[in-house]
């Protein structure tokens, strides 16, 4: 947990605020997938979250589902477009890496559409 507190005082009506809110810098869900822990955190004012994949763990079942939107695409660059609502948003490609004996590995990633508001991820060869 950060230091201090933060306060959303949101529209009018004062029910919906939110005060006194704790703030993070990191937040691990261990076996957010079986074999698969997801964090989130920050990174140069830009929030950012990775899958932390065990050794054997299967990846195939990966993916983020974004409610509400409106279509999700993947544009000629890889990058996946997200329009919602009231405009779009574009996700960089993953950065898929493996650390083997503390040295990291680049691996190739990609996203792949698993439905019409999920994406999954598509990784070339890694050692499992």
């Amino acid at each position: 947990m950060l230091p201090g507190k933060v306060n959303y005082l949101i529209g009018a009506d004062p029910k919906r605020w939110q005060r006194d809110l704790s703030t993070f810098g990191r937040v691990e869900y261990r076996n957010a997938y079986p074999g698969t822990d997801l964090v989130w955190h920050g990174n140069q004012g830009q929030l950012e979250y990775d899958f932390v994949v065990q050794p054997g763990a299967d990846i195939s079942h990966l993916g983020v589902r974004f409610d509400g939107a409106r279509k999700l695409s993947l544009e000629a660059d890889g990058e996946a477009r997200i329009d919602l609502a009231k405009g779009s948003l574009r996700l960089q490609l993953p950065v898929v890496y493996q650390e083997i004996s503390g040295v990291r590995k680049q691996i190739v990633g990609h996203y792949e559409l698993k439905s019409a508001n999920e994406l999954g991820f598509r990784v070339g060869k890694y050692d499992r």
